[in-house]
């Protein structure tokens, strides 16, 4: 609706045909510029992300700024009351972690109770995972197997082999604690 004031009426029908009285209601769309923004807008997991809210309504003391993030792991949704910033009229805040992958769904919601308005605008951030390049210990022996080096080919999993790819389970297994019999006793129904 464009700003100013507004006159609403509207009339209900019942199943038999019957139309109600008019109801007339008054709507004043105030100009109010409200920005929001989150930074960074992508990260990775476990990054710390920042929510803004800033309106310019700054006569108006009695606001509300709520964060609504919806989880991309099992579409739950979660609210969390934004902080006025100390010495800025308008300015709400809000920072956490976000420690699960995927894309979250997040609105940012301004109530202004004593106007009977509120704001909201609705906007994705994207989370990834830790850059596993920058993580994986055998990239150097992988990058000499694709040269070419004749003491190793790569496997079907573009690892390195060297006789056999039980050393690749065997490394998986300890990179994620798995050492006892039974996980060691795995490695030798993946050898190639």
């Amino acid at each position: 609706m464009s700003i100013g004031q507004h006159t609403i009426s509207f009339k209900v029908q019942d199943d038999e045909g019957n139309w109600s009285e008019a109801d007339t209601v008054s709507l004043n769309v105030e100009n109010m510029s409200v920005n929001v923004s989150v930074s960074p807008e992508e990260g990775q997991i476990g990054s710390l992300f920042t929510w803004n809210a800033i309106f310019s309504d700054s006569s108006n003391s009695n606001v509300f700024a709520k964060l609504e993030l919806v989880s991309p792991v099992d579409s739950q949704s979660t609210i969390f009351n934004m902080k006025a910033v100390a010495g800025k009229t308008g300015h709400f805040e809000y920072s956490n972690q976000l420690l699960q992958l995927g894309e979250y769904s997040c609105r940012i919601i301004i109530e202004f109770p004593d106007k009977d308005n509120l704001y909201s605008k609705s906007f994705p951030i994207l989370v990834t995972p830790v850059n596993p390049e920058d993580d994986y210990l055998y990239k150097d022996v992988t990058s000499k197997c694709h040269e070419g080096n004749k003491d190793c080919t790569p496997d079907p999993w573009s690892f390195c082999r060297h006789n056999c790819t039980s050393w690749v389970a065997w490394k998986v297994n300890q990179a994620v604690g798995l050492s006892n019999p039974l996980t060691d006793g795995l490695v030798v129904f993946i050898m190639i």
